[in-house]
């Protein structure tokens, strides 16, 4: 009976182990044809520049991580149109105060 047991546990294991490997394979082909493979290793070059920038450029006031991460996300959403947008935290807290509330004469209610 115990040799049964055993024998089964290992058929379950090595079953288990093989849909493991197809399913990660599965989802590997499948991230690949998105595109998200190519999204990955364009980060990876993207973490080098702000490595290299961080090393090796003059001013460290403007090279803290906030800061050029920050500058990289303002570039890439104006890149997209005119009404896009990055606010830091701040600056959307700010936006926030500014624009609730009532309008007099205007009958706009934020």
């Amino acid at each position: 009976m115990l040799k049964n047991k055993r024998y089964i546990l290992i058929l379950l294991g090595f079953c288990l182990s093989i849909n493991l490997c197809v399913g990660f394979r599965l989802f590997a082909t499948e991230t690949e044809k998105n595109g998200e493979a190519l999204g990955y290793e364009k980060m990876q070059v993207f973490t080098k520049v702000i490595r290299l920038i961080r090393e090796n450029y003059v001013n460290e006031k403007d090279t803290t991580y906030e800061h050029l991460l920050y500058d990289a996300m303002r570039g890439m959403l104006s890149s997209l149109d005119r009404f896009s947008a990055f606010m830091t935290p701040d600056e959307y807290r700010n936006m926030q105060e500014d624009t609730q509330g009532e309008f007099g004469g205007l009958g706009i209610y934020l």
